[in-house]
């Protein structure tokens, strides 16, 4: 809801602050140079007529309500159905603004100033032609360099593979013989379990018959034999 509220309000605001400037604009370019004395720096000059200050308010509110509508229209977030995948529009509405604002200016001002109901005041038509001059590639340039980036970084590159030409044409590089495939490992056989030495397995025999003889289990002439029996097998 807050996405489509706020879209409203911003875009309806900022046509309306539009709309004041332009207004503003195109009258002060009919008025041409006055001043409420009759007089400025330069001499004797035309008094303004009234309903001059309108035109003052029109320009500067028009100013600042059209940065809070942008600041309206850019908390409006993301769409309520919008993906993961989602950028934004294809052009901001910053730049549309900007663009808008510009161009805008320069049509009126060459419309108020060489259009079929002009009627500029004093200094108000090389003024309009040069404010004309100026704020229309101002409007029209950012605008196609941002479309121009966008399009170029927006398009899927796809890298494709050189082809080799036909063999016998010029330039014509044969191709590469299969590389053969590598011999298997051979495999290795697994290692054989160390086996204890017969002087280790001697001895732990000597101390089993020790203990045992120790404990009684076995008598001297019994120890004695087994002994020399491990003793001859070493």
């Amino acid at each position: 809801m807050r996405f489509y509220v706020c879209s409203v309000i911003g875009l309806a605001l900022f046509f309306f602050a539009f709309a004041c400037f332009e207004y503003s604009i195109y009258h002060f370019l009919q008025i041409g140079t006055c001043s409420s004395t009759g007089y400025n720096r330069y001499g004797p000059t035309q008094v303004c007529p009234s309903g001059t200050g309108v035109y003052f308010a029109g320009v500067f509110g028009g100013v600042i309500l059209g940065l809070i509508s942008l600041g309206i229209y850019a908390a409006r977030g993301r769409p309520p159905d919008a993906g993961d995948d989602y950028r934004g529009p294809r052009v901001p509405f910053g730049i549309v603004a900007w663009s808008l604002l510009f161009a805008g200016t320069a049509a009126v001002a060459i419309y108020a100033t060489v259009g079929p109901d002009a009627h500029p005041g004093s200094g108000a038509k090389l003024g309009g032609l040069i404010v004309a001059g100026v704020f229309l590639p101002m409007g029209i340039l950012p605008l196609l360099f941002f479309l121009r980036r966008r399009g170029s970084s927006g398009g899927t590159s796809v890298t494709s593979m050189p082809v080799a030409a036909p063999a016998g044409l010029p330039g014509s590089v044969p191709p590469m013989p299969p590389r053969p495939a590598p011999p298997p490992m051979p495999a290795v056989p697994p290692r054989p379990a160390a086996r204890p030495k017969p002087e280790q397995d001697g001895l732990e025999q000597l101390e089993k018959l020790k203990r045992l003889r120790d404990e009684g289990a076995l008598s001297d002439a019994e120890f004695a034999a087994a002994k020399a029996k491990i003793l001859a097998d070493l």
